[in-house]
């Protein structure tokens, strides 16, 4: 149900974003050394919420995968994992996802654990069927390709404390790879 690929797509793009902002302040070596457990943290949150929204979109599409040649060997497709444990299996990644969200947070107060639940939402509406909705499907895919450097400026408090500079380095990064996920096959 989860797809390794993509998943860690994410998170390098998160793990990128995160190096650019720390590289591009004045953040001491020490900084950043103390900032690696949230960073690992928050990298865990993101391959879990990446892969719960992945398992969800099995499970909603599992009509379709069934008679998809390319996907009929998905687990939920296949009918090798039943849909009530693909559904149990979603809620324990999103649960997970959210209270390593949290840890990575320490305190929650920085706008990471919101910017998760967000992106658990999102995954589920597009499972849900939002994405037959003409456009919706694009905004949410281009949406979900940028969130990772998203959260890697919450992670640090938030887009407020990132100079011109910075901003501009991860919307570069954003319209890089926005176009590598257009052509990614699901």
């Amino acid at each position: 149900m989860m797809r390794p690929v993509t998943i860690i797509q994410a998170v390098g793009a998160f793990l990128v974003g995160r190096l650019v902002i720390l590289t591009s302040s004045a953040a001491s070596s020490s900084l950043i050394i103390k900032e690696v457990p949230d960073i690992l943290t928050a990298s865990i949150s993101i391959y879990l919420s990446y892969g719960a929204g992945m398992a969800m979109n099995d499970c909603a599409d599992v009509a379709i995968d069934s008679v998809h040649e390319d996907k009929q060997h998905r687990s939920v497709a296949s009918e090798t994992v039943s849909m009530r444990n693909a559904s149990l299996f979603c809620a324990a990644l999103s649960i997970l996802s959210l209270i390593f969200s949290f840890r990575a947070s320490c305190t929650g107060c920085n706008g990471f654990p919101l910017w998760s639940f967000f992106n658990l939402t999102v995954m589920a509406l597009y499972a849900l069927g939002l994405q037959r909705i003409f456009l919706v499907k694009n905004l949410m895919c281009g949406y979900l390709a940028i969130a990772p450097l998203i959260g890697a400026s919450l992670l640090g408090g938030g887009a407020s404390n990132l100079g011109g500079d910075v901003a501009g380095k991860l919307y570069k990064l954003a319209l890089i790879g926005f176009p590598c996920r257009l052509h990614e096959r699901s």
